[in-house]
């Protein structure tokens, strides 16, 4: 999370992935450094139970998100 606030007050690109279970921790490490809104894709956890057809599909589920995400303007 550190790095993805580095890089948002850069005003670069990025997009965190963060499990369901810690959202509410992101949330707050992105407000202690002034960054209300950080920009997170959320998956349900824990991924890494996952088959790889079941990671694929959530890869290809979630790839908008990381679309809209990275294509926002700063």
């Amino acid at each position: 999370m550190h790095d993805t606030i580095h890089l948002v007050k850069r005003k670069l690109p990025v997009a965190v992935v963060v499990t369901d279970k810690f959202v509410n921790e992101a949330l707050a490490v992105g407000k202690s450094f002034g960054i209300l809104e950080p920009p997170m894709v959320v998956l349900k956890h824990p991924f890494v139970t996952y088959t790889p057809t079941e990671l694929e599909q959530l890869v290809e589920d979630s790839f908008p998100q990381f679309v809209q995400i990275l294509s926002r303007e700063s």
